[in-house]
C-alpha cells in the first residue's frame, strides 16, 4: 500500500533522523523527549524558546526584514560570499564548513522566495575566487560579485571603463577626500594654525 501524501508522522521523523545520524531510533526519541522538556521549561520561565542554529537564523532574519520593510520596500537579499582559503585558523574551506555555508545560502534564498524579494547567490558566484587575505575578495572576485548582482537584478551590463576614465575617477575621489570632506577648512588650508 502506497504511503499517503501529507506531513511526516512522528515515526517518519524519528526514522529519518536515526537514518541520517546513525543513532538508534530509541536514542533519537530520547533526544526529542529531552528537547520537549527543555522547551517546556523555557516557555514557563521566559515565555520564549529560541531554537539554535539555522532555525534561529531564519527567525531573526525575518524579524530584521520586518523592521526594514517598515522603512523601505526596496530590499535585495544576498547570500554570504563563499569561503576562501586562508593561512589563518580555522580552515573554512572544509567540506563541513562549505555545507554549512550552503545551508545558510539556501535559507536566505527560501526567505527571499517567501517574501517575493530579489535574491543574489554570492556563495555560488564567488566559489573558488581568490582572496587577498583569506577574508576579502580579490579585485577579480569583487568583479564577479558585481556581475552576479547585475545579472540577478536584470540590470544592463556595465560599460567598460577606459584606464584614463578610471584614473580620472580615482583622482576625483582623492580630491573629494582630501579637500571637500574635512570638517575644519581653516586648518586644512592654513588660514589658522592655532586656536
Amino acid at each position: 500500500m502506497a504511503k499517503k501524501a501529507g506531513p511526516p508522522t512522528k515515526s517518519d521523523i524519528l526514522n529519518q533522523i536515526a537514518k541520517d545520524t546513525g543513532l538508534s531510533r530509541k536514542a533519537v526519541s530520547s533526544v526529542f523527549d529531552s528537547l520537549h522538556a527543555v522547551i517546556k521549561k523555557s516557555l514557563r520561565a521566559n515565555n520564549l524558546f529560541t531554537m539554535p542554529g539555522l532555525a534561529k537564523f531564519k527567525a531573526d532574519y525575518h524579524r530584521l526584514l520586518d523592521e526594514f520593510t517598515r522603512h523601505t520596500p526596496r530590499i535585495v537579499l544576498l547570500s554570504p560570499a563563499g569561503f576562501m582559503p586562508s593561512r589563518r585558523a580555522p580552515d573554512l574551506t572544509t567540506p563541513e564548513r562549505r555545507q554549512m555555508l550552503a545551508d545558510y545560502a539556501v535559507a536566505v534564498a527560501e526567505i527571499a522566495k517567501q517574501r517575493g524579494l530579489p535574491y543574489v547567490d554570492l556563495t555560488e558566484a564567488t566559489r573558488g575566487e581568490p582572496s587577498v587575505d583569506g577574508l576579502h575578495l580579490s579585485e577579480a572576485g569583487l568583479s564577479k560579485v558585481g556581475q552576479a548582482v547585475t545579472l540577478s537584478l536584470g540590470l544592463p551590463e556595465p560599460l567598460y571603463l577606459s584606464v584614463d576614465l578610471r584614473t580620472a575617477i580615482v583622482e576625483k575621489n582623492r580630491l573629494w577626500a582630501d579637500c571637500w570632506r574635512p570638517a575644519n577648512w581653516s586648518f586644512v588650508y592654513g588660514d589658522r594654525i592655532s586656536q
